[in-house]
């Protein structure tokens, strides 16, 4: 048995599909539908303004895969719709366009909704208008089978109307169409449960046959609004196609003529060899009508639209159980956690809301990885991809801290926001760069998502990715050009926080990046209030005539524990560091008396000595830090109102020395003074400074 896939035969991967990136081309709108792996979007031609349906198709990522189509189906679905194009009651095939993800379908925009949709919002009709509804679906599926095509999928929801209000009928959706041969049988399990045929359920070949049986479903509903074979599970519904089982009761069929009966009747044949053909069916008398100027019988047989209404209530409150169902099930397993964690007296954090069970079911799902229940609640509601929870975390937030690329792309095709902020200004990409998903990024960043955005603490990605440690995410975020000099409300940028913390891997990461090395820290807008007052103090006091004098100038802050009085070493006989200073000078120096102001930040009006981060390793005693490197005392003045610290400054204040070697190695200076002002120390005229 061998099954055509096609011209193209499965495993072949050559057709080139075109790679312009599509957003340059065409503004994406709203969204129109949804399959398992398909989003279906209305797109606007940026250069001409006009509008089409673009389909957005998942590839599948790797053979072993279950998530995606795989490139020979997708291939297949495009051979089709280009086989079939150029017939009024079948959606054209405009463009095919590809991205690492997706292939994108440019299809004509068909917007008149759905035929039922339509059927339910008239007063009435007539059998003679709803014959004419199903001679454009037989003229669409003679079209198909000219070609050997066969849809496979026919059902109420894929006969649309081309625009509102009109009567042109247009047969969508060729996702599991197939070319099928004569001698070359094709078997599958494909279609709609309700609408399949008898030979889909027993397994044996498909045949043009396949698609009478499901217009003949599609048939019985429009005309009672009842459905033909549907159970109360699927096993039922199986059996009840299998075995032919339907009937014409009076509470549907009371008012349908003959005709219609014995139209419908000759495609439920279990025989396909049986079952009436597409030309059987347009010669039909109820399709044909009265010939010449004979009375036409089908307009004295009405179909009453309360039971057509009835039916699409049915199918509504059937999804809702579904969608029930599905989040029950999908929250299962964090209820459980839940239920436990409360039998035990404690308390655990879950993204489970008693309050709003379909979003925690959405968002349980996507920090799953459990794409399909995210297609299952699809299908049953139609959800927003930006719906959030109180805290305002959207599912894409959840799934990109997850690092569950496959539903990012999802929820991306669906409309989620890449830059969405959640309660606290983080964004996907700030997600991301949380967790160590360096997948996450790559795909945020090549879907043009902001790698420098600011969270309402002034943390871009790269901030967050580097308190957290994440060297992956850093990585991938440098890789997609995310900028090393912002800083955040504290006036930190990420060497700062690596410095501070002793990452001495990061910081050997940033460093290979060619960061500015001798970025300043800045004080907080309290602080630089309190700066000046001071200053505007300090201009009305006396100004000292004497190089002993000790000028006093006050500073927001201190600048790192004990680098105040102890940067010009608060006792140099006990401190080794000092001892090794001083040791060719033959000067002792008085130990002055430390306060606790000294080693508080902020420390208000104090007086101080400016430190560079040499000083700042010997005062904190930390002579391992510069240990292979001569030290000297030199005298060399300081440049007044200084910036504040270096990344080196913090690395050195701390005695990270796999930090201050790859600043060093990287350039960073020495040289470089913290804010705080000097002030000339007793018997020395100038600041002492180390010179390494």
């Amino acid at each position: 048995m061998v099954a055509l896939e096609g011209p193209i035969q499965p495993g072949c991967s050559n057709t080139q599909f075109d790679e312009t990136p599509f957003e340059s081309v065409f503004e994406i709108l709203d969204e129109l539908g949804s399959g398992q792996f398909a989003v279906v979007r209305k797109v606007r031609r940026r250069s001409t303004g006009e509008e089409f349906a673009a389909k957005f198709i998942k590839k599948r990522r790797y053979a072993t895969s279950r998530r995606g189509v795989t490139r020979a189906n997708i291939e297949r679905e495009v051979s089709v719709l280009r086989t079939i194009g150029g017939h009024s009651n079948v959606i054209e095939l405009f463009e095919v366009y590809e991205t690492p993800t997706d292939v994108i379908l440019l299809l004509e925009l068909v917007s008149g909704g759905e035929l039922f949709d339509h059927v339910c919002a008239k007063e009435c009709l007539d059998e003679a208008e709803a014959a004419a509804f199903i001679k454009q679906i037989l003229l669409a599926i003679r079209h198909l089978h000219s070609l050997h095509i066969v849809h496979l999928d026919i059902k109420p929801e894929n006969v649309m109307l081309k625009k509102k209000g009109d009567s042109q009928v247009k047969l969508i959706d060729f996702g599991l169409s197939r070319r099928i041969l004569p001698g070359h049988p094709v078997k599958d399990m494909v279609g709609t449960p309700e609408f399949v045929a008898p030979e889909v359920v027993n397994y044996e070949p498909l045949t043009p046959a396949t698609d009478m049986w499901a217009l003949g479903v599609v048939t019985y509903i429009l005309l009672s609004g009842g459905s033909p074979f549907l159970g109360d599970s699927r096993d039922e519904t199986f059996c009840n196609i299998t075995g032919v089982n339907y009937h014409f009761t009076d509470r549907y069929f009371k008012n349908t003529s003959n005709y219609a009966k014995d139209f419908i009747s000759r495609l439920f044949v279990r025989d396909v060899a049986q079952r009436a053909t597409v030309e059987d069916c347009l010669h039909h008398p109820w399709i044909k009508g009265p010939e010449g100027n004979g009375i036409d019988i089908r307009k004295a047989s009405s179909i009453t639209i309360a039971q057509i209404q009835a039916f699409k209530t049915r199918q509504k409150w059937r999804r809702a159980l579904e969608l029930i169902i599905v989040c029950n099930r999908a929250t299962r397993s964090v209820r459980m956690a839940i239920r436990q964690a409360r039998t035990l007296g404690r308390t655990i954090e879950t993204r489970f809301d008693e309050d709003d069970l379909v979003t925690s079911a959405i968002l349980i799902a996507c920090e799953e990885g459990n794409l399909r229940a995210l297609n299952q609640i699809s299908s049953a509601t139609k959800f927003h991809a930006n719906i959030c929870n109180k805290n305002k975390q959207c599912p894409i937030h959840v799934a990109a801290g997850s690092g569950h690329v496959d539903i990012v792309n999802y929820l991306h095709m669906k409309g989620a926001d890449l830059q969405g902020r959640d309660d606290q200004g983080y964004t996907p990409m700030h997600w991301a760069a949380r967790s160590g998903q360096a997948n996450a990024i790559s795909y945020l960043a090549t879907e043009s998502a902001d790698v420098n955005a600011l969270n309402y603490n002034n943390e871009s990605p790269l901030h967050v990715a580097t308190r957290y440690a994440q060297m992956d995410s850093m990585h991938s975020l440098l890789e997609y050009g995310a900028s090393m000099d912002l800083q955040d409300k504290h006036g930190d940028s990420v060497l700062h926080i690596a410095a501070w913390n002793g990452y001495a891997m990061l910081m050997a990461l940033l460093c290979s990046f060619r960061p500015s090395l001798n970025l300043t820290n800045e004080m907080l807008d309290s602080e630089n209030e309190q700066d000046e007052d001071t200053e505007e103090g300090s201009n009305n006091s006396e100004e000292s005539d004497t190089d002993t004098d000790i000028q006093e100038e006050s500073t927001g802050h201190v600048c790192l524990p004990g680098s105040v009085l102890s940067s010009y070493l608060t006792d140099p006989i006990a401190n080794p560091a000092a001892r090794a200073l001083y040791s060719g000078t033959g000067t002792v120096l008085e130990s002055p008396r430390p306060r606790a102001a000294d080693f508080v930040k902020p420390a208000g009006r104090e007086k101080r000595q400016s430190s560079t981060s040499t000083f700042i390793a010997i005062v904190n005693d930390m002579t391992n830090v510069f240990e292979d490197r001569d030290c000297c005392a030199v005298s060399r003045n300081f440049v007044e109102n200084s910036d504040e610290e270096t990344a080196l400054h913090c690395a050195a204040s701390r005695g990270h020395i796999e930090c201050v070697q790859s600043l060093l190695d990287a350039g960073a200076s020495v040289d470089a003074t913290d804010q705080v002002n000097p002030i000339l120390i007793p018997g020395f005229h100038k600041p002492i400074f180390v010179v390494v």
